[in-house]
């Protein structure tokens, strides 16, 4: 298994045969909450990598970058507060990384 540069796995394990995984679905506000339902699935070799830690320490050296909640705070262009420096995908709040990967306001 392999991590990303500023992520690591905080748990891996691995699956054969036949096991039972917690059923989560989106909430109104696209939040997954435990639903209290198992799921079996089967399959020979079935990898679960659950958690990681993200590494923000180099974000704390960008002026004017401001994080609040773990996500880095942008305006309607996506861009932070230090000029010309723009953020996406997982590091901004949910409801800008989703209206801009969709291609405009939904």
């Amino acid at each position: 298994m392999s991590a990303a540069i500023g992520a690591s796995a905080t748990e891996a394990r691995t699956y054969t045969a036949t096991d039972s995984l917690g059923v989560m679905r989106l909430d109104d506000e696209g939040v997954p909450p435990p639903t209290g339902e198992l799921e079996e699935i089967t399959g020979e070799t079935v990898v679960l990598a659950l958690g990681q830690d993200v590494d923000r320490s180099l974000l704390d050296t960008v002026p004017g970058l401001s994080l609040a909640s773990g996500v880095v705070q942008v305006d309607d262009t996506m861009m932070t507060g230090c000029p010309g420096v723009f953020a996406g995908g997982d590091a901004v709040p949910q409801a800008a990384g989703g209206r801009h990967a969709c291609g405009g306001d939904v």
